[in-house]
C-alpha cells in the first residue's frame, strides 16, 4: 500500500508541476507566490538588492555614493528581518521585536526609494 500510496503522490505531483508551469509560462508567475507574497518578494530580493549594491554605478539626487550604499543595506537588512520572522524563526521575544523594527524600516525605505532602484 505504501508503494502504491507513494506512485500517486508522485503523479499528482508531477501533474501540479506541471500546471504551476503552465500558470509561469502564461501569467509570468504560478499560484504558489500567491499564498504569500510577502516570502516570495522576500526570497527575490534579498539576493536582487545585494546584486543592486555591488553592481551599481549611480545614486539618487541629494545623497552620495556613501548614503546610498547606507540604505541600500538597511532595506536588504529589512527584507532579511522580514524573512526571519516569516520563517517563525526570530528567537527570543526581544529579537522578534527587534525585526519588527528593522524590517518595519527597511521596507519603509524601500518604499521611499522604490523609483531609484534603477541603474
Amino acid at each position: 500500500m505504501n508503494k502504491l500510496h507513494n506512485i500517486i503522490w508522485a503523479v499528482e505531483d508531477g501533474i501540479r508541476e506541471v500546471k504551476y508551469a503552465y500558470q509561469r509560462v502564461v501569467n509570468g508567475y504560478d499560484e504558489r507566490i500567491l499564498w504569500d507574497i510577502a516570502e516570495y518578494l522576500n526570497r527575490v530580493l534579498i539576493p536582487v538588492l545585494k546584486k543592486f549594491r555591488e553592481n551599481k554605478y549611480g545614486y539618487p539626487n541629494g545623497l552620495t555614493q556613501k548614503a546610498w550604499d547606507k540604505e541600500l543595506d538597511i532595506m536588504i537588512k529589512g527584507f532579511e528581518a522580514s524573512q526571519r520572522i516569516k520563517d517563525l524563526n526570530p528567537g527570543t521575544r526581544d529579537s522578534y521585536r527587534n525585526d519588527m523594527k528593522i524590517a518595519e524600516k527597511g521596507l519603509s525605505l524601500f518604499a521611499k526609494r522604490y523609483m531609484n532602484l534603477w541603474d
